[in-house]
């Protein structure tokens, strides 16, 4: 999921850059785009693996005893698909 490696890009800049910065004209103290941007994409991909989790669960074709998109059965099988 491109959300995702966006997500982890911006969270791993965060801390480089920190979370203020210069607004240009200004002079005075702003939020970096990073962290506007993390919050958004990782909105995206929390959405987007709901509803791999909802195909996944509505789609079996065997007993399901996962419960929520959190448990390790979703990890598998991204795995299996890469």
């Amino acid at each position: 999921m491109q959300a995702l490696a966006r997500y982890m890009q911006c969270e791993q800049v965060i801390p480089k850059f920190g979370l203020l910065g210069k607004h240009t004209t200004t002079g005075a103290a702003i939020a970096i785009p990073f962290v506007a941007t993390s919050q958004s994409l990782g909105k995206q991909a929390k959405v987007h693996w709901y509803e791999i989790y909802e195909i996944v669960r509505v789609t079996c074709t065997t007993d399901y005893a996962g419960t929520t998109p959190g448990d390790e059965v979703m990890e598998q099988l991204l795995n299996a698909c890469s």
